[in-house]
C-alpha cells in the first residue's frame, strides 16, 4: 500500500535543500538551498530537473518561498539591515521588490487568494501577530490576528485566515480568523509549525509537532471543521516544510538524512484522507 512507500530522493546536494513549494499549476517547485554558497530561493521543474537560483541575495538567508495564485510572483523572507523582511520577485527572475521595512522581524509570507495582498507574521507591535499588506509594497500593513501567529494562509474563498499559533496546550494549534470581523476560533489542538502547513483547495495538510515533528500527515477540512489522518511518511525528522501537488498525487518534503537535508518525493500520495484519529 502507499503507506509503505519509502519516498524517492527528489532534490539532493551535499548542503541544504528545503522549504519546497509546488507552483499553482504543479509544473515547478520553489525551494531554499545553500548549494550555491549562500541561502537562496531556487526553482526547478516538477520532476526536479533544471534547478537554478532565482535570487542572488549573497548572505541574507533567503527562505520560505510562497507562490502567488497565478504563479507569476514568489514572496520570500530575507535578512537585511539587521532584521528579516518580506520581498517578492518574478518567477522568471529579476530584481526583488522589498515589501516590508520595519525594525522588527517580518516573516512567513503567503499570498491572499486574489493575489493582491501578502500576509506575514511580525513582532512590530509586541508578540508575533498576523499582518496583511499590499502585494506591491504600497500602503501600511494592517493587523489581522489579535492573538499570536507564526504564519498562515487565507482560505481560497477569501473569508478566513487560518494561522498557526504556538504556546501551551491550551493555545497551540491551527486557528481561524474571519476576515470580515469576528472572534478567532481554535480549530485543532495539535501544535504545528507554520512551515509544516500546506494549503489545498478545501483544507490544510499539516505535520504536528514543533521540535519533534511527527511522521504522520493530517488534513483539516474547511467545510467540516474536522481533521483526519492521511498517511504515515517516510523518515523521522521533517523540519524544513513540505508541499502537496495541486492534483494531490505527490508530496515533497524536507527530510534530514545527514547533518544537512534533501528533498524527497512520495508518489501514490493519498490526498483526501483515509480515516483514523483526529488531531
Amino acid at each position: 500500500g502507499p503507506d509503505e512507500n519509502p519516498g524517492t530522493r527528489f532534490l539532493s546536494s551535499t548542503l541544504y535543500d528545503g522549504g519546497p513549494q509546488f507552483s499553482p499549476d504543479g509544473a515547478r517547485i520553489a525551494f531554499e538551498s545553500n548549494r550555491g554558497g549562500s541561502m537562496e530561493i531556487w526553482i526547478a521543474e516538477a520532476d526536479g530537473r533544471n534547478a537554478m537560483p532565482l535570487t542572488t541575495t549573497r548572505g541574507t538567508l533567503a527562505g520560505h518561498a510562497r507562490w502567488s495564485p497565478d504563479g507569476s510572483q514568489i514572496a520570500y523572507e530575507a535578512r537585511v539591515d539587521g532584521q528579516i523582511e518580506i520581498f517578492t520577485i518574478s518567477a522568471r527572475g529579476g530584481r526583488p521588490v522589498r515589501i516590508t521595512s520595519d525594525p522588527a522581524n517580518d516573516t512567513s509570507p503567503t499570498s491572499s487568494a486574489d493575489g493582491t495582498s501578502i500576509y506575514f507574521a511580525s513582532h512590530r507591535d509586541g508578540p508575533s501577530r498576523g499582518y496583511r499588506t499590499a502585494a506591491d509594497g504600497t500602503g501600511a500593513p494592517q493587523t489581522v490576528t489579535e492573538t499570536v501567529s507564526s504564519g498562515g494562509y487565507e482560505s481560497p474563498d477569501g473569508k478566513y485566515f487560518y494561522f498557526a499559533r504556538l504556546g501551551g496546550a491550551s493555545t497551540a494549534g491551527i486557528w481561524r480568523k474571519p476576515l470580515e470581523g469576528g472572534e478567532e476560533v481554535r480549530m485543532t489542538e495539535a501544535a504545528v509549525a507554520w512551515q509544516n502547513l500546506s494549503l489545498a483547495a478545501n483544507g490544510l495538510y499539516y505535520l504536528p509537532g514543533l521540535r519533534n515533528i511527527e511522521s504522520t500527515l493530517y488534513f483539516f477540512d474547511f467545510s467540516t471543521g474536522k481533521t483526519r489522518m492521511v498517511r504515515s511518511l517516510p523518515g523521522a525528522y521533517f523540519f524544513g516544510g513540505f508541499t502537496v501537488s495541486p492534483d494531490r498525487k505527490r508530496i515533497i518534503l524536507t527530510r534530514a538524512e545527514r547533518l544537512d537535508a534533501d528533498l524527497v518525493v512520495v508518489d501514490q500520495f493519498v490526498g483526501e484522507g483515509r480515516g483514523g484519529r483526529g488531531r
